[in-house]
């Protein structure tokens, strides 16, 4: 496992390590948080989510002292697999002991990065645990704009449970009948705020109830023996799948990188400003995602139209042809129309998801970047189809009038488009190559 986060000097910091598992993870993957008072059994719990053959040292810390075993967030050593989904466990610090003035902004990274966020409870949910949920409240208020979409699914997992729940009402599990009726539904007292911060921001919710485990069930954790407490865990698993779906239909599955970059971005504005513009966030993770496409995208058009060669992605072949010999300018067009339009086709499969203006923006850009590097491919041919003919010159009559009878019949330079003013770097370095290729050997100084 990882720390993920933790507080030091009056700041939340992010682990380094954390940070480059979760880069190094380029497919979609889905967080799973755990919060609750310390002592409640959380890393217990998020344990027994794990594979059964995973190592002791990739085991989240348990211990049976009164001492709190988890500071920070701690995040699980690999993805594991729930249903059809890739989630990486998140374990928390308790809510409501010791040095309590982080634990809004950790709140708020943990409900901005999770797609679900457990709530672990023992025995009941009662007004005890509406006053630790008030960190929610303060988390909730440090947030600015339209947060609602990227608050997580929630889960309460009632620990331990022997009280007998009301019936529900049709369509509903005595669980969230429970839920809604008792626990959420406004009792004019001073939890209200928090039941009101819960409904309005938790608009996917269920409850899930465990049973006491049997002492030898306890004696196997994390493994689960056969029991009753294994029958209602493999039920919490299932409300997990159903909730992972759920979200995933709602919102924008993140992969390893954007995932890092939001969570660098939130610590940022919580240690600066200490509130998040939730609509800002989100637009420089999703531009960032979209120019990263962007310029794979162009670099494998690069590829195609300069550095490859033969008769599928003929481009440097093309311009390698000796004096006298045709430059086919059709066949360079119609590798950058075949190019181009798999790059779009493949940018635009890789950010569906992403906001339309992001995707919108940088869609652009691929397509004047694929555009400017046509012009210069053609402008150094042009070139290049120039140099050789006055070295024939230089070097021997007959072979210029060979290799002007061969470019006037088929060399139209009104096809030829002017470089573009301030023509990009990374492009001239294309061009750049192609004249490496094309030049060999190279042409005599003159």
């Amino acid at each position: 496992m990882y720390r993920l986060l933790r507080f030091q000097d009056e700041r939340l910091c992010v682990d380094v390590q954390a940070v480059a598992l979760l880069r190094s993870l380029p497919k979609k993957v889905t967080l799973v948080g755990v919060a609750g008072v310390a002592r409640s059994g959380k890393s217990s719990l998020i344990n027994l989510l794990l594979p059964e053959d995973t190592p002791s040292e990739e085991l989240f810390c348990t211990g049976d002292s009164s001492e709190s075993c988890t500071a920070g967030m701690w995040m699980s050593a690999r993805p594991v697999t729930i249903g059809d989904h890739q989630v990486l466990l998140i374990d928390s610090e308790g809510l409501a002991t010791g040095n309590t003035t982080h634990h809004p902004g950790m709140l708020c990274v943990l409900s901005m990065i999770c797609t679900v966020l457990m709530i672990n409870e023992m025995r009941q949910i009662n007004v005890t645990s509406l006053t630790n949920l008030e960190t929610l409240t303060a988390a909730r208020d440090m947030m600015r704009g339209d947060s609602g979409a990227h608050w997580p699914a929630l889960c309460f997992v009632v620990r331990d449970h022997r009280l007998k729940l009301p019936e529900g009402l049709a369509g509903t599990t005595p669980e969230s009948y429970d839920l809604e009726e008792r626990v959420l539904k406004p009792q004019s007292d001073r939890h209200d705020e928090v039941r009101q911060t819960i409904r309005e921001c938790f608009t996917l919710r269920e409850m899930v109830t465990l049973t006491t485990p049997s002492d030898a069930e306890l004696d196997a954790f994390p493994r689960l023996e056969e029991g009753k407490f294994k029958k209602s865990f493999t039920k919490l698993k299932e409300v997990l799948e159903s909730l992972l779906e759920a979200k995933s239909r709602d919102s924008c599955t993140f992969d390893g990188p954007m995932l890092a970059d939001l969570i660098e971005n939130l610590v940022k504005d919580l240690n600066g400003a200490g509130v998040v513009d939730i609509p800002s966030l989100t637009q420089v993770v999703h531009e960032k995602r979209c120019q990263k496409e962007c310029q794979f995208q162009f670099k494998t058009y690069e590829t195609a139209m300069v550095l490859e060669s033969g008769t599928q992605i003929p481009a440097a072949g093309l311009l390698s042809s000796l004096p006298g010999k045709a430059i086919d300018w059709t066949k360079i067009d119609e590798t950058h129309q075949r190019e181009s339009e798999l790059a779009l086709d493949r940018y635009d499969q890789a950010i569906h998801s992403l906001k339309p203006d992001a995707r919108e923006k940088f869609r652009k850009d691929l397509q004047k970047d694929m555009q400017h590097l046509l012009d210069g491919v053609k402008e150094s041919a042009r070139q290049i189809h120039k140099a050789r003919i006055q070295a024939a010159e230089r070097r021997d009559g007959e072979a210029l009038d060979e290799a002007r009878d061969a470019s006037d019949a088929t060399w139209a330079p009104s096809r030829c488009a002017p470089p573009p003013q301030g023509f990009a770097g990374l492009n001239r370095g294309s061009v750049r190559m192609v004249c490496e290729v094309v030049t060999d050997p190279p042409l005599e100084q003159g």
